[in-house]
């Protein structure tokens, strides 16, 4: 399936609230409303979260914003078979994360890996001069055959280098020497 947004997302659920809450209680109630099952090392995911939500909120909501709140404290979710591995961050990059190229991926904080073909400016440049706008837990890789990059960090950090990547790979970003006779003026005067 593509991205890990559950099936019911758009059930409603009375109740989400969850101030200071450990970590490992939150996902429990999150494996019951979207049916999703978690593996994790309970002396690695230790911590607390807040989920607040006074007013009923739909599941895929509940969802983001426990990705949200993980995310805060440093833990990522990683498609593990029919499984999700709750994981440090650090380690989720090394992990086989959903990989987007043409499908449209998801808005929220779900660690993903994107594909992304450039046209007009230079991967290998692209990389070198933002590298320092991405996260400390995020990677880039360019790949100068194809000149694409490769970003795995959280879909939401992505989409905005998206659009960051819409505004600089347009027609005409480089500079070009034209020769331009003049007809009715002097050269001199125009310069």
């Amino acid at each position: 399936p593509s991205g890990l947004n559950p099936a019911n997302a758009k059930d409603t659920v009375a109740d989400f609230d969850y101030p200071d809450a450990e970590i490992l209680d939150v996902a429990k109630a999150i494996s019951k409303l979207t049916g999703r099952n978690f593996i994790y090392n309970p002396q690695d995911i230790k911590g607390r979260i807040s989920v607040v939500s006074e007013t009923p909120i739909t599941v895929g909501d509940a969802w983001n914003a426990f990705l949200t709140a993980l995310n805060m404290r440093g833990f990522a979710i990683v498609p593990s078979g029919k499984y999700l591995r709750i994981e440090r961050v650090a380690s989720a990059k090394e992990k086989q994360t959903p990989i987007y190229s043409d499908k449209k991926p998801p808005n929220n904080d779900e660690f993903i890996t994107r594909v992304i073909p450039l046209r007009y400016i230079d991967a290998t440049e692209f990389e070198q001069t933002f590298r320092l706008w991405m996260p400390r837990e995020a990677r880039m890789q360019a790949y100068a055959q194809t000149n694409t990059l490769i970003i795995t960090d959280t879909a939401v950090h992505i989409n905005r280098m998206m659009e960051l990547i819409g505004l600089l790979d347009i027609a005409g970003y480089q500079e070009s020497l034209v020769v331009l006779p003049i007809k009715n003026a002097a050269a001199k005067d125009i310069a």
